[in-house]
């Protein structure tokens, strides 16, 4: 399986969220994820993981690709089952039949071809704050009684960075489609929620790994050099804008 494209993203919280962890403050009832070494605040890549592969079905049917819409391993085999049955077109992969969503995410046997890297502190333009949340009962649809607690946030403005690698390996979807469908579920991850709250992300550039000198800042020259110039005005829809501009120290750096 061949490593191919890396795609450089930025996320910023739009609204506040916590991707729940064991409380480390006194007197918090809940914390959001912190690196055991580091102690900074960080998402998860399971976190985005998680959250591009519900955003990939709104984009799939965008795309006139089939998304089976579940995560169960039971529950995916009879989905695609029921897909299989209904004329849909599926992937075959190791001789089964997925949909074009888990042909690229995996399922519980069979490995995708996209991998997520944590989204770490983007400098020091991140920040966290506590902020008071009630528990609502799930049947009457009210606060529950006594049940208020202190949640720590990762508050809106804050921005964090991570990439995703794609790979291809036949018969799954091209390159083309493959990065067209993270670009455009990216358009839907703030809709979607990361955590508790939401973020929205931008991408900054595109490289090949294991080619120096292969990168790509603008929406232009990453479709061209990608062989996917009918992807330009939909890089263009999510590019970086100047007032995220990143830092000059990362400006240059291969892999930020």
């Amino acid at each position: 399986m061949a490593m191919l494209t890396r795609l450089h993203f930025v996320l910023q919280v739009t609204r506040a969220l916590t991707v729940r962890s064991p409380p480390s403050g006194l007197g918090l009832d809940a914390g959001t994820a912190r690196s055991p070494e580091t102690g900074s605040v960080y998402i998860p890549s399971s976190t985005l993981r998680g959250v591009w592969r519900t955003a990939s079905c709104y984009a799939a049917h965008e795309m006139g690709l089939t998304c089976c819409g579940s995560k169960h391993p039971d529950r995916v085999k009879k989905a695609h089952s029921v897909l299989a049955e209904a004329g849909a077109i599926l992937v075959e992969v190791s001789n089964e039949k997925l949909c074009h969503v888990c042909s690229v995410f995996g399922t519980a046997n069979i490995e995708g071809v996209v991998f997520f890297t944590d989204a770490e502190p983007l400098g020091s333009i991140v920040s966290t704050g506590v902020r008071p949340g009630i528990e609502i009962d799930d049947y009457t649809g009210t606060v529950s009684r006594g049940k208020f607690y202190l949640v720590e946030t990762v508050e809106p403005g804050s921005l964090f960075r991570f990439h995703i690698d794609v790979a291809v390996e036949p018969p799954r979807l091209s390159l083309c489609q493959i990065v067209e469908l993270l670009a455009r579920a990216a358009l839907y991850v703030e809709a979607v929620g990361v955590g508790s709250g939401a973020a929205r992300p931008y991408l900054w550039r595109v490289e090949r790994p294991g080619e120096p000198g292969w990168k790509a800042d603008k929406p232009a020259e990453a479709a061209k050099q990608l062989g996917c110039t009918g992807l330009e005005q939909l890089f263009s829809r999510m590019w970086l804008p100047a007032k995220l501009t990143m830092p000059s120290s990362l400006q240059g750096s291969e892999t930020p």
